[in-house]
């Protein structure tokens, strides 16, 4: 199997999306890649050889650090596994990241188009948010030091790209890679911005960059605390 460039990783549990995610993905794409999915509901039906799959009870923070540390691409994607890819996904995305300057630095990221239920959060703080495929060079994301464990369902991504301009980075939005979160999936889920654990995160997240006049913060106003290498077991 080829080395990928590019690792999707994810906490994942709704397996009835997945082959159809990785056939959208799949089609007519140039991109050598990567699926590496953390959850606690196991699969039923064999995975292709560059899609893989970690059994854990970790909450989903957790797992998404779990997968992308499990990861080999040089590039990491944060994605999810209830959202849909336009046509020629990976080549888009591919294509603008090779041509960046200083890509080392830079968060590329695909258009978004949300379910109408989305968190109120992301629409109050505009231009300060990339999508939810938000992709960097690994060595970026070791040197902030993956996601803070304090997070636990919802935010740690927002959390990390804040981190990224903070350090001096910047974003880049591909024009022509789009993804739409599935409709099949506006059902109750612990991972919606209703559930106690998930306000407790956007709480949390709003600490660490909103100041007291209601404006964003360019440095982060809590200390980072990283996963320790006891609570990410390295299975590949």
């Amino acid at each position: 199997m080829e080395k990928p460039i590019i690792s999707l990783f994810a906490s994942a549990v709704k397996t009835y999306f997945w082959l159809d995610m990785y056939e959208q993905l799949s089609l007519d794409n140039k991109v050598p890649f990567e699926i590496v999915f953390v959850g606690n509901v196991k699969p039923d039906f064999d995975l292709p050889e560059n899609f893989y799959y970690i059994y854990s009870e970790a909450n989903p923070i957790q797992c998404y650090e779990i997968a992308c540390r499990n990861s080999k691409g040089k590039y990491v994607m944060f994605t999810g596994d209830d959202i849909t890819y336009s046509p020629g996904f990976l080549n888009e995305m591919y294509w603008y990241i090779q041509r960046l300057p200083k890509n080392d630095t830079v968060i590329v990221t695909s258009r978004f188009i949300p379910l109408p239920d989305m968190s109120p959060i992301k629409a109050a703080w505009g231009e300060k948010l990339v999508g939810l495929t938000n992709t960097m060079q690994r060595c970026l994301w070791n040197n902030l030091g993956g996601l803070d464990k304090r997070f636990t369902r919802v935010g740690s991504d927002l959390d990390m790209t804040l981190r990224v301009y903070e350090a001096g980075g910047y974003p880049f939005l591909v024009p022509d890679a789009i993804v739409e979160e599935r409709v099949e999936v506006n059902l109750p889920s612990p991972r919606l911005s209703t559930t106690k654990e998930a306000s407790n995160d956007y709480a949390f997240l709003k600490n660490c960059w909103i100041k007291k006049d209601d404006s964003v913060s360019e440095t982060r106003l809590l200390k980072f605390q990283s996963f320790t290498e006891d609570e990410i077991p390295i299975i590949r």
